[in-house]
């Protein structure tokens, strides 16, 4: 590999730098082989090593760069997010992926225990609203008689009922989400005591 080709693979991989860091990396890869000169273009091309490494060491160097700098604007706050956000994914490959799958699983199990909490409360409210409504067919005796009073019961042993059966239901939903879970995750240390065994 020569120069010219050295530095249109580093270029491309570098192409979604802001252009002000990606001319400053490409100028300072230019000062380095001017300075090799032709004679030791190769060494100075095995020196730098392959433009794939060298362009993950730039990119994660401009992001360490700008962590350590204060934002001092929205473009340049963004800029720097969208370099580390290039560093992560310059990243050995089954590191972001790991991360991804971290995330995912934890929101996933977030969602799950979420929807679970709502239909325990669905079933936590259709039980407050049974004395509710046994009060309500109480007061309704006067005005509606009694078609109304038994009307109103009716629903007020629908709602205690529902509401029970809802309540036990999400309980028992919750608990073998969480066992699954815990069974899941000692699968995974599991086969992973295995491999390093």
């Amino acid at each position: 590999m020569n120069k010219t080709e050295y530095m249109e693979s580093l270029a491309k991989r570098l192409r979604r730098l802001p252009k002000e860091d990606l001319r400053k990396a490409l100028d300072y890869f230019e000062e380095y082989f001017a300075e090799a000169g032709l004679e030791n273009e190769a060494q100075a091309v095995e020196d730098l090593g392959v433009p794939e490494a060298a362009a993950e060491q730039i990119i994660t160097n401009i992001a360490l760069a700008n962590a350590k700098e204060p934002v001092k604007s929205v473009k340049k706050g963004l800029s720097a997010m969208w370099v580390s956000i290039l560093a992560v994914c310059a990243a050995p490959i089954a590191v972001p992926f790991a991360l991804m799958f971290i995330v995912i699983a934890v929101m996933l199990i977030l969602t799950v225990l979420l929807l679970i909490a709502s239909i325990f409360f669905i079933g936590v409210c259709l039980i407050v609203l049974s004395p509710t409504s046994l009060v309500a067919a109480i007061l309704a005796i006067p005005v509606g008689g009694f078609p109304v009073f038994m009307t109103t019961i009716g629903m007020s042993l629908f709602f205690a009922g529902t509401g029970i059966l809802t309540v036990r239901g999400a309980i028992q939903a919750g608990r073998s989400f969480m066992t699954f879970i815990i069974r899941l995750f000692g699968k995974i240390i599991h086969k992973e005591d295995h491999k390093h065994e």
